[in-house]
Order: structure tokens, then sequence, then C-alpha cells
């Protein structure tokens, strides 16, 4: 008598119980529920804590924590989404320049990737702190986003790299951006 609804909220999922029949509305019914054995949290998304190298954030449990090469060090972790796309992060020196390690990767993208389209943009942090490029390209006829956000905070200088397929990366951008904001520290 009782239908449980999966709310999604990008960020925290939420279960709502709401009665299937008229009578079970009325609270003079005297239909009394024994609540737990209707209710099933085996699919409910939970926050899963990261918390390494001076970092620590929430992510969603069914994204994956990619295993790192031992050569590339334990200054950073790449999380997949369900869909393929990743966020990734890596603590870089503090004397690297934000617009070297652009370069960089736009380097890399149009080997490669061959063309590409890069933009700066902000994401509404901290822009004395911050930088931010999206680039754009195409892989097997799909669009992929990427977006690169160098973040200095507590003395640290933060490589950000959210990708995905371009309607993957529409889904999650929140999701990236609750990510990015966690990183930044409270408001």
């Amino acid at each position: 008598m009782v239908a449980i609804d999966r709310l999604y909220d990008r960020v925290i999922p939420r279960l709502t119980i709401r009665p299937t029949t008229p009578e079970s509305w009325s609270l003079s019914s005297r239909i009394y529920f024994q609540f737990p054995e209707y209710l099933t949290y085996c699919d409910q998304l939970m926050p899963v804590t990261f918390d390494s190298f001076g970092v620590k954030f929430l992510y969603p449990d069914n994204w994956t924590q990619v295993d790192r090469p031992e050569e590339e060090g334990k200054e950073g972790v790449t999380l997949e989404l369900p869909s393929g796309g990743f966020f990734a992060i890596e603590r870089v020196s503090t004397g690297d320049l934000a617009e070297d390690v652009i370069e960089e990767v736009a380097d890399s993208f149009a080997e490669d990737y061959g063309d590409i389209e890069r933009e700066e943009i902000n994401l509404g942090g901290n822009a004395d702190q911050e930088t931010a490029v999206e680039f754009r390209f195409y892989y097997l006829d799909l669009l992929i986003i990427s977006r690169l956000a160098i973040v200095e905070l507590n003395g640290m200088t933060l490589v950000v790299q959210m990708q995905a397929e371009s309607r993957d990366f529409d889904e999650n951008e929140r999701v990236f951006a609750a990510l990015l904001q966690q990183l930044r520290g409270p408001i």
C-alpha cells in the first residue's frame, strides 16, 4: 500500500514515501505500516569521503576511484563516472605557473585529438586564485568537454580536470561544481 518514489537530487539523493491508495492518505483510516519492510536502500547513492594528500571532499559512491600507477605518485586522484567521464585532481609544485600547465594540457589534447577549441571561463570561485579553461574536441564522433581549473589554496596548487562526453558533462555539471566548491573550502 506504500510506494517509494526516488527523487534524484544530483548531489544528495533522497527517498520519499507516498501512499498509493486513498485510504492510506487518511490519518483516520487506522492503517498501520511497518515502514522498514517497504524501504530498500540497495540502490541509494551515498557519499564517499576522499581524504589524502591534504585534500578532503565527498563524492557519489557510484563513482570509482582509479588505481594510480606508482610512477604518478600519491599526490592525485582520478574518479571515474559510471557514464565514462572522470574527475581528476593533481597536486603540483607551487612554483608551476597556471599558464604553463594549461599549455601542456592543450598541447597533449592537440597531439592526441587534432583540432581543439579552447575558451577561458569563470567558474565562480576566487578569480584571483583560480584559472579555468574549457577544451572541446571530437573523439569517435562524440563531442568531449574537458574543463581544467588551477586552484591555489592553503599553500597548494591543484589541477582539477572534469571531463565527459557533452551530454554526460551537462548531466554531471552540478556535481562537478559541488566537488570544486568543496575543494575551495567553506563559502
